[in-house]
């Protein structure tokens, strides 16, 4: 599970699309079934958990890694991160 800041003013069935899209676009992970859903609101940001489950022997750090470098990259670039 990879937990992604959203700006709290942001919408939220846009956040999630970009996020499931950018984390189905990992290299290397045939088999991978991701799935985000709304976690944690706070003052300033909503937090989209970010599940993904991946074939035994998958390299589960490395994955996690690049779903949380590919999501945050995606949402800062559609304006949807907090300040």
């Amino acid at each position: 599970t990879v937990q992604v800041p959203v700006a709290i003013a942001a919408p939220i069935a846009e956040a999630r699309r970009v996020t499931e899209q950018a984390a189905s676009e990992v290299t290397g992970t045939d088999g991978l079934a991701v799935s985000v859903q709304v976690g944690d609101v706070a003052e300033k940001a909503v937090w989209l958990n970010v599940v993904g489950f991946a074939p035994p022997g998958s390299n589960v750090a490395e994955i996690a890694s690049e779903i949380r470098e590919r999501v945050l990259a995606a949402l800062g670039d559609a304006g949807l991160l907090p300040e």
